[in-house]
């Protein structure tokens, strides 16, 4: 299986648990590429720790990385407010493809496993959507979820609040952010 996930911090690539195949177990080897064809760096990595329900996972490369994390924020965003993302979706695997378009709701609790309800901008639909799971969600404010489900034309994404607590736990958050608030994760 494949999908799509970024740097969290030197060590740990964050994506979504699905992308592994089903039932994968902890301690198992990942294949992860940073960039395409000849000029990727590919690493090696473990699946680290995992929740089912968030269907999201942490990667642990066997060597830190040198690329620069993503900044997360643990607000949320606001209806209304505007978002992209790039991931490898299975029909432009060897291209990637920006998704952007705008925040329609975003729900107190999970609903099949979201809290943020995404409409996609026509200029960037695609037929099929698998593979860009695992993708960080941007806005204007920085990272501030997870893509995970394709609904009709739109996206669901589970938020950084409701992954604070994984990541915490998890020692990617190493002190208490508050809501809003860029986060240093190293």
């Amino acid at each position: 299986d494949s999908g799509t996930g970024w740097l969290v911090s030197p060590e740990y690539v964050l994506t979504a648990y699905h992308c592994l195949g089903k039932e994968t177990a902890k301690g198992t080897s990942v294949n992860v590429s940073f960039g395409i064809g000849e000029s990727a760096s590919r690493h090696s990595a473990i699946l680290a720790a995992f929740d089912v329900d968030l269907d999201v996972c942490l990667l642990k490369l066997q060597e830190r990385s040198m690329n620069e994390p993503v900044p997360l924020n643990i607000g949320s965003p606001r209806p209304g407010e505007r978002w992209f993302a790039f991931g490898y979706p299975v029909v432009k695997l060897q291209l990637g493809q920006v998704l952007q378009g705008t925040v329609q709701q975003t729900l107190n609790e999970l609903a099949y496993g979201v809290d943020l309800d995404l409409s996609v901008s026509p200029e960037s639909i695609l037929t099929d959507y698998r593979g860009m799971s695992g993708s960080a969600l941007m806005t204007a404010d920085g990272c501030q979820g997870m893509l995970r489900v394709s609904v009709d034309n739109a996206i669901g994404a589970v938020s950084m609040t409701q992954l604070r607590q994984f990541l915490t736990t998890n020692g990617v958050f190493t002190e208490a952010p508050t809501s809003e608030e860029h986060t240093s994760l190293f």
